[in-house]
């Protein structure tokens, strides 16, 4: 299930000319880029690329990448080409590396469906001039080079069919060859080339029953082994993708200084596919939430895009920030002053959100003149219907009517994390 939120009704010419508005100027909106490219789907962004091309006469992409930086460009970048192009980049870049990076290369070819592969092969050769096959060639050696080779130029069965027969045969020649450490066996490879995904996550459930252990533990024998990594990479991406992608952004995260690349290939990769059940793998293997992970571990605008293709403004945990507390509290605290001015109650001289404290009318005018920000950041639980009886409870009264009170709550639901 995909995680980016995405409106019913677009224009896409409208969305370029807001892209370019955002460009203008001393310095960029990187906001207003966020908020409409983190927004729409592999459909509408082909679109806005198209509308941009035609009012400006130039590409999107070099528009963005001349105006944004860093990890935050790589990843906007990455996330408005079409699905195919993108891999097609992802592939050329990771072969580009000094050592070329084959996790990439096995990604691609193991998640991908054959349609979607020769989408990619094609795309690859457009952009390049060469096919991917010939370059991963010729930027890997031995082994690794006939799996890779053998991975990307793969067309297979899709269905769902598969042949038990074949299932136990197979298990039992994969058993063989690592008993007999023959893991460079043309077996070896073409078994897991050449059949289909169905086929091949029965052959690896007939391992495990006959054998009483996955068959990647078979592979540990030298963890120093970059062949015996990437089949053990190859039989993890097609017999669970998803746990697979869960574990590399677990490393992703974990890793000093943060594998940047890794991280944002998988959410821009993933967010339109099945990027929910990964981020609920990612949770139940690390007690912490993927997006709190990622708000911890990366920063500013790439942060906020990151967090956006994650689906983060559908949580229903609203953090305050800042400036979006800031703006809406010194509304309330002057409708609140003026409603209270002259007034002799004190049944009214609390401002109760419902949330861990009451705040009274000193005290915001203490958060608002001293802007603390520590203060200021407010974790709001409760459930819709629960918090919106909440302020009506607490602001129904002459005064401040049910317009303020409906103003405030929208505030607070539009406050990002």
């Amino acid at each position: 299930m995909a995680t980016i939120i995405v409106p019913k009704d677009f224009s896409p010419v409208e969305d370029a000319e807001n892209i370019k508005r955002a460009c203008l100027g001393w310095g960029t909106d990187e906001k207003a880029i966020i908020s409409i490219l983190g927004h729409r789907n592999s459909f509408q962004r082909k679109l806005i690329r198209l509308a941009y091309e035609e009012i400006y006469q130039e590409d999107l992409i070099f528009q963005l990448k001349s105006e944004l930086s860093g990890n935050f460009e790589r990843a906007v970048c990455l996330w408005t080409l079409e699905p195919a192009d993108r891999d097609a980049v992802l592939a050329n870049e990771a072969l580009q590396k000094v050592i070329p990076d084959y996790r990439v290369i096995v990604e691609i070819s193991c998640v991908s469906s054959p349609e979607d592969l020769l989408a990619i092969r094609r795309a690859y050769r457009f952009r390049y001039k060469n096919s991917l096959e010939e370059d991963v060639a010729s930027h890997t050696t031995g082994d690794i080079r006939k799996l890779l080779v053998a991975l990307v130029s793969a067309y297979g069965y899709d269905g769902p069919e598969i042949d038990e027969k074949v299932a136990h045969l197979e298990a039992d020649i994969l058993r063989d060859n690592i008993f007999g450490k023959a893991f460079n066996h043309e077996e070896f490879i073409r078994i897991l080339t050449t059949r289909s995904k169905a086929q091949l996550k029965a052959t690896f459930n007939y391992y495990k029953d006959i054998h009483g252990t996955s068959i990647t533990k078979g592979l540990l024998v030298d963890h120093a082994d970059q062949y015996l990594a990437a089949l053990r990479m190859v039989i993890r991406c097609i017999g669970d993708p998803k746990k697979y992608f869960a574990k590399v952004l677990r490393y992703a995260i974990n890793t000093e200084g943060t594998d940047e690349d890794a991280l944002s290939r998988v959410i821009v990769t993933h967010a339109e596919k099945d990027l929910e059940e990964i981020k609920e793998l990612y949770l139940k293997r690390n007690n912490v939430s993927l997006d709190v992970a990622v708000g911890r571990d990366t920063s500013g605008d790439y942060k906020a895009f990151l967090l956006a293709l994650l689906g983060n403004d559908n949580n229903l945990h609203y953090q305050l920030t800042m400036s979006s507390f800031l703006s809406c509290i010194k509304r309330v605290k002057n409708k609140l002053k003026d409603s209270l001015l002259g007034r002799s109650t004190d049944n009214h001289q609390e401002f109760n959100l419902n949330l861990e404290d009451s705040i009274s009318i000193d005290e915001l005018d203490t958060i608002v003149d001293e802007e603390d920000e520590e203060d200021c950041r407010w974790s709001i639980s409760q459930k819709e219907s629960l918090f919106e009886e909440t302020l009506e409870a607490n602001f129904n009264y002459e005064g401040l009517g049910l317009l303020d009170i409906t103003f405030f709550y929208v505030r607070l639901k539009s406050c990002g994390g």
